[in-house]
C-alpha cells in the first residue's frame, strides 16, 4: 500500500482525540465484527457496501469508492455490508455513531429494523437520494430481467411508510418540492458543513426535502435551498437534530440530490459533503471539540480539486481522410471472403485474428470472422445481395499469418494485468501494423515482438496518455469507438484498427474497482483526446451499463458534450468488410394511400425503439421481420441512418423485406446518438456543431429515403425546448417529428402539434414502462376528451414481441385506427385544415 508510512506521519500534525477518529483507511473491504472489536482505536463510521445491491438511479459516488475517498479527507470509515447492518453485534450505537447510505432511494429491507433502532438510539444518518423508500431484497435466481441480470438485490417499488416518523418508520423525512429548470439552486451562507456553491452539480429537475412529518421540536437546518422566481424557497438538501422522543440525540445529513452526475467534480463534491456531514455527527456527539471540527473542515477546503472538463472549445475543422461519408468506407470486399469460424478458439487467438482482419482489409477486405451465429447470417444476406459472389472455409487458421505475411510486421504483446490492457494493445498493433499477441501465440506464429507493453503502466489512464502522446500523429483523428473491454473479443474492433480510429474505454460502478481502473483520470484524459479531435465525427461502440462503464445516460451526454454522435455497433464484427459495399440510395416502400380521416377516431402509429443500435439489425430485429404477423399491421421502425456507411447490405435486407405497412425512420437522434440539449455544449460557437450535425443527418435521410426523425431530449424533460426542434427544423428530408424516448409530455395537447412551418410533431404518448396490453388503456386516457386524436406510440422494442404487438391489435378499441407514420402525418394535416384538431 504505500499510503501507511505517510499516514503515521500525518497523525503527529492532527490534535490528540481527532488522530484517533481520523486516520487513513488500508483497506476498504468490509471487516468482520472480530476484526471491529480486536482494534484499538474503533473506528465510528461505518458505509454500507453491499455487493450487487441494486442503485437507485446512478450513483454520484459509488458506495466502494466512499471509504477510500473519506479517508483522504481524513474520515475514518469501515465497509459494512448489509448483513453486517442487519446484524445488532455487528452494527449499534455504541460502536458506531454515523452511517452513511449510498445507494440513494434503495436501502436494503432485512437491515432496516436494525438501521431503525440504530437511529433511536441516537445513531447518525448520511444520506444520499430520499432514503429508505425504496426497499430491496435479496434476488432469488432468475427473478431479475436482462436489464438488472447484474444485481443481486431486487427493488420492491416506492414505499413512503418506510421514511415516515412514527413508530414504524425511519424518521428522515421524506419527498418534498420537485424543481424545474428555471429554479435557482442556493448555498445557505454560513451553514454548518461550510458547504459552497461548488458542491452543488445538479442544475436540472431534483426531488427536495419534504420535512411535514417532521415534529417541531426537532430542527431541521437547510444546507441547500431552491429558489424560485418569485423568491420562495425551499429545502433540498438539510442537517436535522432530532430531539422528538422517537428519535432523540440522532443527527442526520439529508443530501438528496443535489450533487448528480459521474463526472470527477461530482465525485469531489460528493465525497465532501459525505465527510462534512459525518465530521459535523462526530462533533455533535462530543467526539470532536468545537477547534478540532473547524480544523477538520479546514483541511478539508484544502483538498485539491480536479480539473474541469474541457470547455469553450474552438471547432477543430480538418477534412475527413477518407472523402465525404460520414464514416469510412474500405475498399470493395473480395468477391471470395476466406471465411474462419472463430468461435471455438481462445480470446488471445480470436484476438490476433481480429488485428489481422483489420490490417489486410486496409488493402481489401479478404477475411469474414463467425465470431457469433449472427456473423453466418450476416454473410448469407451479403450473398443474397450479390455483394459477396463466394466463400471459402479455412480450417488452419494459423496459415492466414503466414499467407498474409508481408502485410503485418510483427507482434504487440498486450498487458493483461490491468483493466483494458487489450484496447492498448489493440490501438498500438493499430498504428504499428501489427497483430496484439500473447508471447506464446507471437512465438506460434512466427511474429517478431515489435512492443511487449507488458508492466510498463500501473493504470489504464496512465497507458492511454502515452498512446495519445506518443501515437497521436496516426491515429485517426475523424473516428472513435468507446469499447467495453470484455467485449473487445466480439469482432468489431477490426474496423478501428483498419482505420486507426480512437479506442478508448471510461470505467464506472461495477468495473472502476478492477486493478489499473481510474475513473476520474479516465474520464479527464478521454475528455482531452476528444476535445482536440474535430466534432460531428463518428463514434461507436456503447459507454456501458448495469454499473460498467459510464452508463448509457451520462456516457451519451459525455460524447454529446463534444460534439461526437454515437452508433452503437461495437457488438458486431466484419465491418471491414460489410462497409466497403457500395448502396448509394435506399429506397422504402411506396407511401400508402392513408384511410379517410373520421372525427371521431383515435388515429395510432406504432413507432418502434433503439433502430439506432445497429447491433440489433445483426440478427434482433430479425426476428421481428421474419413473424407470421410482420406486415398484418402498419409499424414505423427506427434506423440509424449511419447503417448506411457501416452495414449497407445488412439495411438493404431489411428494406427488401419490407411491406407496404412497413415505414423507416431517423432513429435517435438523427445521424448518430446524441442528446440535443448538450450536444456541441463545450465548444464556443456550438450552433456551428449541431447545424454540422443536421447537414450529415439531412443528407443520410435522403439516401435513406427517410421521412422523420426520433430526437431524444436527453434529460428527461417534458420542455419542448430540450428537443432543440429549431435546429431539426433545418433538416429538409424531415416532413414529421416523432420525438421521445418513452412518454414525456405531460398530456395530448403538449404531444401533438404543429411548427411554425406546418409540419407536425407527435411527441410519444406512451413509455417502456407501458408494457403489454397496458399500452391500450394508457392510450385511452390520454385521448379521453380528444377527437379526432393522433398518438404516437412509442414501443420499447427490449419489451414487446410481435406477439403482444398483434394482441394489441387485434384488441383495439373500435375507434381505433392504425397507421403507418406517415399516414398520421397526412391525417393530422387534413384535421388541422378542416378546423378539427389544433
Amino acid at each position: 500500500m504505500g499510503s501507511t508510512r505517510h499516514t503515521v506521519q500525518n497523525l503527529f500534525f492532527w490534535p490528540p482525540s481527532l488522530a484517533a477518529l481520523i486516520v487513513f483507511a488500508v483497506h476498504v473491504a468490509p471487516a468482520s465484527a472480530a476484526s471491529a472489536e480486536e482494534s484499538k482505536e474503533q473506528v465510528k463510521v461505518a458505509v454500507m457496501v453491499e455487493p450487487g445491491m441494486v442503485y437507485f438511479g446512478i450513483p454520484t459516488l459509488p458506495a466502494t469508492r466512499i471509504v477510500p475517498a473519506l479517508a483522504k479527507l481524513g474520515i475514518a470509515a469501515q465497509a459494512l455490508t448489509a448483513a453486517q447492518v442487519a446484524d445488532p453485534k455487528s452494527f449499534n450505537a455504541q460502536r458506531y455513531t454515523v452511517l452513511v447510505m449510498p445507494y440513494g432511494n434503495n436501502f436494503p429491507l432485512p437491515a432496516f429494523e436494525n438501521i431503525r433502532a440504530f437511529h433511536r438510539a441516537g445513531g447518525g444518518l448520511v444520506m444520499k437520494g430520499v432514503a429508505f423508500c425504496h426497499p430491496c431484497v435479496p434476488a432469488k435466481p432468475g427473478e431479475l430481467d436482462k436489464k438488472h441480470a447484474a444485481d443481486k438485490w431486487k427493488d420492491l417499488g416506492h414505499d413512503s411508510k418506510y421514511f415516515a416518523h412514527d413508530d414504524f418508520g425511519m424518521g428522515t423525512g421524506g419527498v418534498g418540492v420537485k424543481t424545474d429548470k428555471d429554479t435557482q439552486f442556493v448555498v445557505v451562507p454560513g451553514n454548518p458543513l461550510g458547504a459552497r456553491d461548488e458542491f452543488i452539480t445538479s442544475h436540472n429537475s431534483i426531488q427536495g426535502f419534504g420535512g411535514e412529518q417532521i415534529p417541531k421540536e426537532d430542527e431541521v437546518i437547510p444546507l441547500v435551498v431552491a429558489r424560485a422566481k418569485d423568491g420562495a424557497e425551499a429545502p433540498l438538501a438539510v442537517l436535522i437534530r432530532h430531539q422528538c422522543e422517537r428519535f432523540k440525540g440522532a443527527r442526520d445529513v439529508w443530501i438528496g440530490n443535489v450533487v448528480s452526475g459521474v463526472d470527477p467534480m461530482d465525485h469531489y463534491a460528493m465525497a465532501q459533503l459525505i465527510a462534512r456531514g459525518a465530521a459535523w455527527r462526530l462533533a455533535e456527539k462530543g467526539l470532536l471539540s468545537k477547534g478540532e471540527f473547524a480544523g477538520a473542515l479546514a483541511r478539508m477546503d484544502k483538498q485539491e480539486k480536479p480539473a474541469p472538463l474541457p470547455a469553450g472549445l474552438s471547432i477543430v475543422d480538418t477534412p475527413r481522410p477518407w472523402g465525404d461519408t460520414y464514416f469510412p468506407k474500405s475498399n470493395p470486399p473480395a468477391k471470395e471472403m476466406l471465411v474462419v469460424d472463430a468461435r471455438r478458439l481462445e480470446k488471445p487467438q480470436r484476438f490476433a485474428l481480429i488485428c489481422l482482419q483489420g490490417i489486410t482489409a486496409r488493402r481489401q477486405p479478404r477475411l469474414w470472422l463467425i465470431n457469433a451465429d449472427k456473423d453466418e447470417s450476416i454473410l448469407k444476406w451479403h450473398i443474397e445481395g450479390g455483394h459477396v459472389a463466394s466463400t471459402k472455409k479455412v480450417d488452419d487458421w494459423r496459415a492466414l499469418f503466414k499467407q498474409f505475411a508481408s502485410e503485418i510486421k510483427g507482434a504487440v504483446i498486450p498487458d493483461d494485468s490491468i483493466n483494458g490492457g487489450v484496447l492498448i494493445a489493440a490501438e498500438v498493433a493499430a498504428c504499428e501494423d501489427c497483430v496484439a499477441a500473447t508471447p506464446e501465440l507471437a512465438k506460434e506464429l512466427d511474429l517478431p515482438v515489435k512492443v511487449d507493453l507488458r508492466g510498463r503502466f500501473a493504470t489504464y489512464a496512465e497507458a492511454m496518455k502515452w498512446v495519445w502522446d506518443n501515437y497521436k500523429d496516426r491515429i485517426n483523428h475523424h473516428l472513435c469507438i468507446v469499447q467495453q473491454p470484455d467485449r473487445a473479443y466480439s469482432g468489431a474492433l477490426s474496423y478501428d484498427i483498419e482505420w486507426r480510429g480512437l479506442i478508448f474505454w471510461v470505467t464506472g460502478l461495477r468495473d472502476g474497482d478492477r486493478k489499473g481502473a481510474d475513473p476520474d483520470a479516465e474520464k479527464l484524459l478521454a475528455a482531452r483526446i476528444l476535445s482536440e479531435m474535430p466534432p460531428n465525427i463518428g463514434a461507436r461502440g456503447f459507454p456501458g451499463g448495469q454499473g460498467v462503464g459510464m452508463e448509457e445516460g451520462p456516457g451519451v451526454r459525455f460524447l454529446s458534450q463534444y460534439g461526437k454522435g454515437l452508433v452503437a455497433s461495437g457488438l458486431t464484427g466484419n465491418m471491414c468488410a460489410m462497409s466497403g459495399v457500395r448502396i448509394d440510395q435506399l429506397k422504402g416502400p411506396a407511401l400508402l394511400a392513408p384511410p379517410a380521416l373520421e372525427k371521431d377516431k383515435v388515429y395510432i402509429a406504432f413507432t418502434m425503439s433503439d433502430g439506432d443500435n445497429i447491433n440489433t439489425f445483426s440478427d434482433y430485429f430479425d426476428k421481428y421481420f421474419q413473424h407470421p404477423a410482420h406486415g398484418v399491421f402498419p409499424m414505423g421502425w427506427g434506423m440509424g441512418p449511419a447503417i448506411l456507411d457501416l452495414m449497407p447490405a445488412v439495411a438493404e435486407h431489411y428494406y427488401r423485406l419490407a411491406t407496404p405497412n412497413d415505414e423507416f425512420l431517423c432513429d435517435v437522434s438523427g445521424v448518430g446518438y446524441m442528446y440535443p440539449p448538450y450536444y456541441g455544449a463545450a465548444y464556443k460557437d456550438r450552433d456551428k456543431v449541431m447545424e454540422g450535425f443536421m447537414d450529415w443527418t439531412d443528407r443520410y435521410m435522403k439516401r435513406m429515403d427517410m421521412r422523420s426523425v426520433r430526437m431524444h431530449g436527453g434529460s428527461g424533460s417534458a420542455d419542448p425546448a430540450d428537443l432543440n426542434l429549431d435546429y431539426y427544423a433545418r433538416l429538409g428530408a424531415v416532413q414529421f417529428f416523432l420525438p421521445d424516448y418513452g412518454r414525456h409530455a405531460t398530456g395530448y395537447d403538449s404531444a401533438t402539434f404543429a411548427l411554425p412551418d406546418g409540419r407536425p410533431v407527435f411527441r410519444a404518448l406512451t413509455g417502456e414502462r407501458d408494457a403489454g396490453e397496458g399500452l391500450l388503456p394508457v392510450m385511452r386516457k390520454l385521448t379521453a376528451s380528444h377527437r379526432p386524436a393522433f398518438v404516437n406510440a412509442f414501443i420499447h422494442n427490449w419489451t414487446f414481441d410481435m406477439d403482444a404487438l398483434r394482441g394489441i391489435y387485434d384488441k383495439r378499441d373500435k375507434d381505433m385506427v392504425f397507421v403507418t407514420p406517415s399516414q398520421l402525418s397526412a391525417l393530422y394535416k387534413d384535421a388541422r385544415q378542416k378546423g378539427w384538431a389544433k
